[in-house]
């Protein structure tokens, strides 16, 4: 009998990830909780910048533990960049001095510079536990390149004091260490979840290579970089740099994970105009459970608010509509900006309101801009980015939720509204098509006056909405991150 095989999860992109949490970063960190909760010995590493590293399961105990992996994770992570003096405790209230943001401050140094703050940036988030070593030492780095640069550093800035910072030993490579180092061995298997730009895909390569038998199963979220219909949504250096990922894929990969059936047949099309390998392709239905009750505490009021307080702290009356996702072009926000100006034009200030729960991308910033100075929409929609214990708020006060994207490869925030029994109006695409099937209703992605009509028509006949939410509460379906893990699970079984 062949000895079980050594499973290791991947949590390069969260460790290097600094925005918040978008559904790729939720993904990787729902997926591993649910693989150490079913196999308890699953191991966990991350790309340094330099090579792999393990991460011990002690110093990501909060991962484990949590009811809510976002907060947690947000938590864990704004912890290490709260204090410019981090020998103060917490609750010193002294302001701090306003130094760049962590990715700016990085892009300003030579790029090998920039390599070896990559393997300090994993003490942050999963090694150190009293200061924020990758921060300080930065800004000291900052001070020593600044006549190359030819800025000065912002005022009130203190030198970085570069004897404190302590590193886990586990992340401090030898000298001379080769670019094959890894803690994995032939009976290894590598689960990647994560995206493209942790740069570790040469260094999987030459891994690969120098250890027979090694496997990669890599997450295949979707192919929209590169999709002919989608591709202009994003910077063409975006494109290229997915080509180059998804060629790799292609060629490493053991397995492709997918979300859901219709990106396995997105991948293999495209696999097949690039003239790529096609390995074994499994389609996943993500977890969709209601998200974690993490209640939202109130330090002023010393006491735990209700719905009725929050949604008022929050700014939204009922009744509400809700989008949820990151404002980017491919969520198509722009046709519900539209479609509120002709419910505008119909109702004036009787418009209900329309709640954006999300992360802005840079992108929709001239969108956003004007949503909030157009007369006919800055009452009448709303921008939230909430926890996910406000989300699950949102959501449970609706009165339905709106997807108008262009495209997906497997929505979270569709199955998330039907978990919550709520009716959608969403995109007819075949993506939102797989998941939603007859639950709910399908409109055209570019006509605002049709979004309008259907906005309108569901707010006026509570009678039929109800119907609508019976339909879905007798035939939907939870499907938990467990769940989907063991699905994963079983394809890996057959990886030898």
């Amino acid at each position: 009998m062949s000895k079980p095989r050594e499973l290791w999860v991947d949590l390069s992109t969260s460790v290097r990830w600094d925005g918040g949490v978008i559904g790729i970063v939720r993904a990787e960190l729902e997926l591993a909780r649910a693989m150490h909760a079913l196999q308890p010995k699953t191991r966990f590493c991350a790309f340094n910048g330099e090579a792999f590293v393990e991460m011990q399961h002690e110093r990501i105990k909060w991962l484990f533990e949590s009811r809510s992996v976002a907060d947690a994770y947000l938590k864990v992570r704004d912890y290490f960049r709260a204090a410019a003096d981090y020998r103060q405790p917490r609750r010193n209230t002294q302001k701090a001095p306003e130094y760049p943001r962590y990715p700016e401050m990085l892009q300003q140094l030579p790029p090998v510079a920039q390599n070896r703050m990559g393997q300090l940036r994993l003490s942050l988030l999963f090694g150190a536990t009293a200061i924020p070593a990758s921060e300080l030492l930065l800004k000291g780095m900052l001070r020593l390149y600044e006549p190359l640069r030819g800025k000065k550093e912002p005022k009130g800035a203190k030198a970085a004091n570069q004897s404190d910072p302590v590193r886990p030993e586990e992340w401090v490579l030898p000298a001379g260490t080769p670019p094959a180092h890894s803690p994995f061995t032939a009976n290894s298997t590598i689960v990647c979840a994560g995206w493209m730009d942790t740069g570790r895909e040469k260094h999987l390569t030459a891994i690969k290579a120098a250890t027979p038998g090694l496997r990669i199963a890599q997450l295949v979220y979707d192919v929209i970089p590169i999709h002919e219909d989608l591709a202009h949504l994003y910077p063409e250096a975006g494109s290229v740099r997915f080509t180059n990922y998804f060629s790799w894929v292609s060629k490493n990969a053991d397995v492709v994970f997918t979300g859901g059936a219709n990106t396995a047949k997105d991948v293999e099309t495209y696999q097949r105009k690039l003239k790529l390998p096609t390995p074994k392709a499994v389609p996943l239905r993500f977890g969709d459970a209601k998200l974690a009750e993490e209640l939202q505490y109130d330090p002023v009021r010393d006491y735990y608010p209700d719905d009725g307080t929050l949604l008022r702290m929050l700014k939204i009356a009922k009744p509400y509509v809700l989008c949820v996702g990151t404002v980017e072009a491919r969520k198509n926000h722009a046709v519900l900006y539209e479609a509120m100006r002709v419910l505008f034009d119909r109702h004036g200030v009787k418009t209900p309101l329309m709640v954006f729960a999300g992360i802005p991308d840079a992108r929709t910033r001239d969108l956003m801009d004007s949503v909030a100075r157009d007369p006919k929409t800055r009452d009448h929609i709303l921008h939230i980015v909430p926890t996910d214990h406000q989300l699950q708020v949102a959501y449970r006060n609706a009165a339905f939720t709106v997807l108008p994207s262009l495209y997906e490869g497997w929505s979270l925030t569709l199955p998330e509204s039907l978990s919550f029994g709520k009716f959608a109006l969403v995109s007819d695409v075949p993506p939102l098509r797989e998941i939603g099937e007859d639950r709910v209703e399908y409109l055209p992605p570019h006509e605002p006056t049709r979004w309008a009509d259907r906005i309108e028509h569901y707010l006026a006949h509570p009678d039929e909405l109800a119907k609508r939410e019976a339909h879905i509460k007798a035939t939907w379906k939870l499907n938990t991150w467990n769940d989907c893990a063991q699905t994963m699970l079983r394809a890996l079984e057959g990886v030898s």
